[in-house]
């Protein structure tokens, strides 16, 4: 299974599956979790899932939840526009 990752430094995407390294950088894409959350107001399930990425020099890793940002030189989520 890939992956796709958009970074906001580069205009094209990646599509990387498990165990491989995004170009140019030191984070390996390490786990895939499926997760559906129930959207109170639509009564739908929303998918959530979870692609960490591991940085290969500290140990460090980031969590990407679909459809949210992530700033992975810290880790830290923010908000998706």
């Amino acid at each position: 299974m890939s992956f796709q990752i958009n970074s906001m430094e580069r205009r094209k995407s990646e599509f990387l599956k498990i165990g491989e390294i995004f170009p140019g950088t030191k984070w390996q894409v390490t786990k895939f979790e499926q997760k559906l959350r129930k959207n109170p107001k639509t009564g739908e399930d929303d998918d959530r899932s979870e692609l960490t990425l591991t940085n290969l020099q500290t140990s460090e890793t980031a969590v990407l939840v679909l459809g949210a940002r992530v700033d992975a030189t810290v880790g830290t989520p923010r908000k998706a526009n």
